[in-house]
């Protein structure tokens, strides 16, 4: 350690103003590996480093991806450089570190002389410099030897992903030394997202090597492009276990990849437009287990974050975590008063540091792998794995902003005010910001602990009902819900009323969702499959050219034999679920707020019969769907509608004239004919608006005067 130390310290003295800078961190511990140095110490007052028992305050790390570009010369990023412990102190000294790179001439020069010096040292740089480009670019590339006239020279090597060949792209001297850049790949891989770095190499590496013992190479079989990619698998050094069933291998394979492919399957198992019904059942079983992060760091987040000190925000802050997740951990705190007095009891939610680099690299990967499973085996398309990891992506990135769910919190507590069902904590903006988010502690017990709920006096049976009302309520009235209501995230009150927890994931339903989907349940528990199929087809989620006589016969296939069942045992999920998969075989594109509505509403059958299994889940809704019906199809629906498209209309009719001048003006011989009936449509619509209006008009006044 000595001699790193003294080498560290020799990198120092050819940067004094560096050394200068880290003098201000004087008393200070830290342990830094840059590569190959690894050292850990005290810095002293003329900002060296001297060697010290203790455990460091911080440590810095350069990330592998980063070393051969710092070894080119290259300056690494702040990014480049892991942080860990105290995140004031780490940021500082990864700055100062961040700008120190050996000026080898001058050790060499005394050796060599400067000439020589300098011709070696540039030499070492353009290699370091070559290597780190190549290895970056790994993942898609790699090297090989072509023979050509009895020579060897090395080759790029593309993998063309719409046929599996090596291709070389360098067979000649002029194309090895035109260097990296000069190499332009032979295929249409590049537009499929590629990671960066030596990091995502050894990522990839893992995963390969988890994938193998799982046997989840087992996908590849029979798939003739990839038998040589199956053949590499069985390279790994790795013990590979196919004893249990392969959905449950799956969940196994995402477990052990880390909290980020967890959460993928945990989206995924929502899927089940996508999936088989065993895969999505068995990834819904996928668990977040996650430790903590230490509490004074959580305080450093805070304090950062917020722009103050924790004693002057908080009268306490109790550094153990009560809660941790893979994206943030809760803290218990107090509020201070302006007079210092003890204030609001508060939950403050801190985002776990150092996340965001870690969820873009595993992203990265995803989004590889997506386009690979796209272009590559024959469902790719149907799968849709782009769009599912699109989707992962908006969803975490939301997730890792706790303004998003702080304004959820506000509009769902807006939309339950005065609510004796449902009860939703306030937030407090003052003390909320991007990484971290403070609400009002709730007290109560979790709506799972089923005995608590009993000896506290809780009516069961009420609890399960008012659980229903409250997803049809925020389904059907506002059109906006919490869609992540499993029982970890909600309590009950003392009063017996809901306390709803975590707002990061919401779905929100336009008119026309909301309105098929109330046709849909209707018609469904009417036995009306025609009905259904007409409804699918008129919203949209099925292709218009569908014929509603097939649909409806495969809608009555799959839906005829849950009739079997008493009313009360059939499932609201299941029935959507089944209306799922019957669409996947009509080519139906399920709205990601759809999907999330499936599974809030398995979420909350699921509770609801866990507190009163003799619950009539059917009895419970259909009043509330049938009032919701009458309103939107009778006469005070259509009112609303029509002050809803009244300023619309005020502003479409004066223009129609203009409107059809400059479309009979401007527009193909080939287009007029149908131009002109659209129109002839749009204007007869309005007429009959307007004639609908003039009777509404004229019968209220003829009531008024009555």
């Amino acid at each position: 350690m000595a001699i790193q130390i003294a080498a560290f310290n020799h990198l120092l003295n050819q940067h004094p103003a560096r050394r200068a800078e880290l003098a201000a961190h004087a008393g200070r511990r830290v342990a830094i590996a840059l590569p190959p140095l690894h050292v850990a110490g005290v810095i002293t007052e003329e900002g060296w480093l001297a060697a010290c028992d203790g455990e460091p305050e911080a440590r810095l790390k350069l990330r592998h991806g980063a070393v051969l570009s710092h070894l080119s010369g290259q300056a690494p990023q702040l990014s480049d450089i892991a942080l860990e412990g105290d995140a004031e102190l780490a940021s500082a000294v990864g700055r100062i570190v961040g700008q120190l790179h050996w000026h080898a001439s001058e050790d060499l020069s005394r050796v060599f002389g400067d000439v020589a010096a300098q011709r070696m040292e540039s030499l070492a740089r353009g290699l370091f410099g070559f290597k780190a480009s190549w290895l970056s670019a790994w993942p898609t590339a790699g090297s090989s030897i072509c023979a050509k006239r009895r020579r060897c020279w090395p080759a790029a090597i593309w993998f063309n992903a719409s046929s599996p060949k090596w291709i070389i792209c360098a067979t000649t001297p002029a194309a090895w030394t035109s260097g990296w850049s000069g190499w332009k790949p032979r295929s249409n891989l590049n537009r499929i997202p590629r990671p960066d770095g030596l990091m995502s190499i050894s990522r990839s590496l893992k995963i390969v090597a988890t994938l193998y013992r799982y046997g989840l190479d087992d996908f590849l079989e029979g798939h003739s492009r990839l038998a040589f990619l199956h053949k590499l698998f069985g390279l790994c050094p790795v013990r590979r276990d196919t004893s249990a069933p392969l959905p449950q291998r799956v969940r196994l394979a995402l477990e052990s990849l880390g909290p980020i492919f967890v959460k993928f399957g945990q989206v995924l198992s929502t899927r089940r437009d996508l999936l088989p019904p065993e895969y999505a059942d068995e990834l819904a079983l996928l668990q977040d287990r996650v430790p903590p992060f230490d509490g004074d760091i959580a305080r450093q987040v805070v304090e950062r974050s917020l722009g103050r000190k924790v004693e002057e925000l908080f009268v306490d802050f109790d550094l153990k975590p009560v809660a941790s997740a893979s994206v943030a951990q809760v803290h218990k705190a107090w509020l201070r008063q302006p007079d210092g007095g003890r204030g609001r009891e508060v939950a403050v939610k801190v985002l776990r540091p150092g996340i965001l680099p870690v969820i873009e690299q595993d992203l990265s990967l995803m989004r590889t792998l997506a386009g690979w499973v796209e272009k590559l085996f024959a469902d790719g398309k149907r799968l849709k794995p782009r769009e599912v990891v699109a989707e992962f992506d908006k969803y975490l990135h939301d997730e890792l902003d706790m303004m998003h769910e702080a304004a959820n919190a506000s509009q769902l507590r807006r939309n339950f005010k005065g609510s004796d069902m449902l009860i939703v904590p306030e937030v407090f903006y003052d003390y909320s910001s991007r990484e971290v988010l403070t609400l009002e502690w709730m007290h109560g017990i979790p709506v799972g602990q089923i005995e608590r709920l009993r000896e506290a006096g809780v009516d069961l049976q009420k609890l399960s009902r008012f659980g229903v009302e409250i997803f049809f309520t925020q389904v059907f009235r506002h059109g906006f819900f919490h869609a992540d209501m499993h029982p970890g995230n909600i309590f009950v009150a003392a009063d017996g009323r809901y306390i709803a927890l975590d707002f990061g994931i919401v779905g929100s339903l336009t008119d026309t969702d909301k309105h098929y989907l109330a046709v849909n349940f209707l018609a469904f528990f009417n036995r009306d499959y025609h009905r259904v199929a007409t409804a699918h087809i008129e919203s949209g989620w099925v292709p218009r050219d569908t014929r509603a006589e097939e649909l409806e016969a495969a809608v009555r296939t799959v839906c005829e034999p849950i009739f079997e069942k008493p009313l009360s045992e059939i499932s609201f999920g299941m029935v959507l679920l089944r209306l799922f998969e019957t669409s996947r075989r009509f080519n139906v594109e399920i709205q990601p707020q759809l999907v999330l509505l499936q599974k809030t509403l398995l979420n909350i059958e699921g509770l609801g019969r866990q507190l009163d299994p003799e619950l009539d889940l059917w009895d419970t809704a259909k009043p509330f769907l049938t009032k919701w019906m009458n309103e939107q199809i009778g006469w005070r629906g259509l009112l609303r509608t029509l002050k809803h498209e009244a300023p619309q209309w005020a502003t479409t009719l004066p223009t129609l004239p203009r409107k059809l001048n400059e479309a009979l003006g401007s527009a193909k011989t080939d287009l007029l004919v149908e131009g002109y009936i659209q129109l002839m449509r749009e204007q007869k619509r309005q007429n009959f608006l307007l004639l609908l209006i003039a009777i509404l008009l004229a019968a209220l006044l003829a009531k008024s005067l009555l």
